[in-house]
């Protein structure tokens, strides 16, 4: 997938529901996870559990998607909290 897609695609649901009023932000989550990445890319960074790409996201009581963060695996997630509030 091109550098990009996926963060494009999740920020036109998240435009999407919250025209529609289906995002709550009463109540909101945020965690990371991450992504094995075997071939070379702008985001993989090297881990202790090889190379990767980290894959925060910010969601609503609803688990619906309002904000998220594709980084290198290398730094803490700590590090990535203020720029996925940001791209909120």
């Amino acid at each position: 997938m091109k550098a990009g897609v996926f963060k494009k695609i999740l920020i036109k649901l998240a435009e999407h529901l919250r025209k529609k009023g289906k995002i709550n932000l009463a109540e909101t989550f945020i965690d990371a996870t991450f992504v094995g990445a075997k071939n070379r890319g702008p985001k993989v960074g090297k881990t202790t559990r090889g190379k990767g790409t980290k894959i925060m996201a910010i969601v609503d009581n609803s688990s619906l998607p309002i904000a998220l963060s594709i980084e290198s695996a290398s730094p803490s997630e700590i590090t990535l909290v203020e720029t996925t509030i940001r791209a909120r």
